[in-house]
């Protein structure tokens, strides 16, 4: 009888081979969970991190056990950083990129992202820089609302409209027109709730701005008009 053949032998071996690959955890898995959350807290970015956290379902879980920790250092890093930067509005610009990426990816709590913000208004309120964070605190509690907890983004629109703790500003920055899509927001959710008072009092506040925002140019708006004719220049 002839030998049989072995010609599938090495063939059933890759995809055993295979197979253990994708079962196994990846080596940093091994290591101590102090170790691990170090690993995450020197990344970059908030894309960073989520690029890791989705690599497999273990370092998912261990990014979801410590989230909060680890978005607030990310950014407090990344904000720390600034100050010695050779081109600090560049850093601005990617610290704003990563907000905008938290709120709008999801892949963080709502409040883990309002920790991470109000890291970030320290730093930009300190470079007097606090309007280009107002959208993104709309977003965030837009991103409250359809977790359906309307009344923590009427919370955290009123520390921001009102610059209650964490959100302080000096008196002189305190009402402008840049505050425009947070206070109507605002004025939406409290209508929604029924919250008569309240919402008449936004409405008059929300009057008075559009009435500074034809008097007065804000950096938000200067930044958003020079877009504009950057992108009528190139069509």
């Amino acid at each position: 009888m002839p030998p049989r053949s072995c010609k599938g032998t090495p063939r059933r071996k890759h995809k055993a081979r295979r197979r253990m690959l994708r079962t196994r955890s990846p080596p940093l898995l091994d290591l101590p969970v102090e170790v691990i959350l170090l690993v995450f807290e020197h990344l970059p970015d908030l894309k960073s991190l989520s690029s890791v956290a989705e690599a497999c379902r273990a370092m998912h879980n261990v990014f979801r056990r410590h989230s909060e920790v680890l978005i607030t250092r990310i950014l407090s890093k990344s904000c720390g950083g600034v100050w010695n930067s050779p081109n600090p509005y560049a850093d601005i610009c990617q610290i704003t990129a990563d907000l905008e990426f938290a709120v709008h990816r999801q892949f963080l709590l709502q409040s883990h992202v309002e920790d991470a913000f109000a890291v970030a208004w320290r730093l930009f309120t300190a470079m007097e820089l606090e309007e280009i964070l107002y959208p993104i605190a709309r977003e965030l509690a837009w991103g409250y609302h359809l977790d359906g907890r309307t009344q923590d983004a009427i919370r955290f629109l009123k520390a921001i409209h009102h610059h209650q703790k964490p959100y302080i500003l000096p008196s002189c920055r305190s009402i402008s027109p840049a505050l425009l899509p947070v206070a109507r927001l605002l004025h939406y959710f409290l209508n929604n709730a029924n919250d008569t008072a309240q919402c008449e009092l936004v409405a008059k506040e929300i009057k008075h701005l559009a009435e500074l925002k034809n008097r007065y140019t804000t950096f938000l708006w200067l930044t958003n008009l020079t877009s504009e004719q950057s992108r009528n220049y190139g069509e």
